[in-house]
C-alpha cells in the first residue's frame, strides 16, 4: 500500500529495503509489503499471502527487490496465468 499520490507504489520495495538496511529482519520487510499491509487494509482474508483460495498476483524478480535496486520483474502471474515473461529470462514461454 502507499500514500498515493504522495508515495507511488514503485517505491514500496525501496522503502522496505531501507528498513532492512537499518536492521529490520528481511522476513519482516517482506511481510510489511505483503501480509501486514493486507491486514492493515482489512483485506488479509483474500490478499497478502500465497495460499489456496487467496487472490494472488505474483511478480518474480531476477534479484531480491528489497535489497537490490537493480532488480527487475521477469515474470508476472495473475489469476494463475502468466501475463508477462521476459524473453531474456524465459525464451521458451509464449504468452
Amino acid at each position: 500500500m502507499s500514500d498515493l499520490p504522495a508515495t507511488h507504489t514503485h517505491g514500496i520495495t525501496r522503502a522496505a529495503g531501507e528498513c532492512v538496511k537499518h536492521g529490520l529482519p528481511m522476513i519482516e520487510g517482506l511481510k510489511a509489503i505483503t501480509c501486514n499491509a493486507a491486514k492493515i487494509l482489512g483485506l488479509n482474508n483474500r490478499l497478502g499471502s500465497i495460499k489456496v483460495g487467496m487472490d494472488a498476483d505474483i511478480a518474480i524478480f531476477n534479484k531480491n527487490p528489497i535489497t537490490s535496486m537493480q532488480s527487475s520483474c521477469v515474470m508476472t502471474i495473475i489469476d494463475g496465468k502468466v501475463v508477462f515473461a521476459s524473453k531474456d529470462a524465459f525464451p521458451n514461454i509464449n504468452i
